[in-house]
């Protein structure tokens, strides 16, 4: 970028001068913010990957790739992997999470619905995570919104059972949005009934709770369960928003402006539990 000051000087009065210095000025500030901060962050474009399940089906991966040693496996939730979740993949990308999402439901000619979630095989889902384990020099994440929960740790359970440890492998935690782990909407003035996995699981786990969602009156609950057999777990409430906020076409203006906070939140969520793993050694 030519800029010759002299020459400006001698054409323009100094009120004029001064304008143009901070226009170039700031234009170059933005040139060094792009390289400094989202360049590095992008190793390539979104490629697919086809993986190998039991029998004659496979799974295809979307990946969002990324420099850096973050690892986020996305798996769905009884909706499916909508659009607004490759959008969302792609802004973690830049921000340097790389992400794989698993499209899990095609891969069974499933529908996504809520009945599909128990028909997932729990050995398709450990065969994902171990693949996204042996991508080297990465630390791998579990993030699902919603019952897709449930398919994250069922699915980290059975990867932790054919390693024969719960420590074995780059798997360092999962990101739950208003996780659904419940049996049933629990009437009034009853208490909510988890799932058998949910005093089962060992794993280090950040929730983020829609404060609208039916789900938040019983996050305390939910988070003493999953911290029973000595794993981490910290709550993180999202005011004014309800479930699925990410993806509702009636959307509220808060949840169109949380929905920009989103990849935000999440890597939050990762550093989080970087320091659980921190702790526990």
């Amino acid at each position: 970028m030519e800029f010759n000051i002299l020459s400006v000087v001698d054409t323009m009065n100094p009120q004029l001068f001064v304008f143009h210095f901070l226009r170039q000025w700031i234009s170059l500030c933005r040139v060094v913010l792009i390289v400094l901060f989202i360049a590095p962050s992008i190793s390539g474009a979104v490629t697919e990957k086809e993986i190998k399940l039991a029998g004659d089906a496979s799974v295809l991966l979307r990946i969002h790739p990324a420099s850096g040693n973050r690892l986020l496996l996305w798996l769905p939730s009884e909706y499916g992997l909508v659009d607004e979740t490759y959008a969302l993949a792609s802004r973690l990308a830049m921000a340097g999470i790389e992400v794989w999402q698993a499209d899990l439901f095609a891969a069974h000619f499933l529908p996504p619905l809520p009945s599909s979630i128990n028909k997932i095989p729990v050995a398709d889902i450990a065969t994902v995570i171990d693949y996204a384990t042996r991508r080297k020099g990465k630390n791998v994440y579990v993030f699902a919104d919603g019952r897709g929960a449930l398919l994250v740790l069922r699915g980290v359970k059975k990867w932790q059972r054919l390693h024969k440890t719960v420590n074995s492998g780059n798997v360092k935690g999962a990101v739950l949005l208003s996780p659904g782990l419940y049996v049933e909407m629990p009437q009034p003035g009853q208490q909510a009934q988890y799932l058998p996995i949910v005093g089962q699981s060992v794993l280090n786990t950040v929730i983020l709770q829609p404060k609208m969602s039916p789900w938040y009156w019983w996050r305390d609950r939910l988070q003493a369960k999953l911290r029973q057999h000595g794993s981490g777990c910290e709550v993180r409430v999202l005011e004014g928003v309800r479930d699925r906020f990410f993806f509702r076409p009636d959307a509220t203006s808060a949840e169109m402006t949380l929905l920009e906070r989103l990849p935000l939140l999440i890597r939050e969520s990762i550093t989080r539990l970087e320091h659980m793993q921190e702790a526990r050694h």
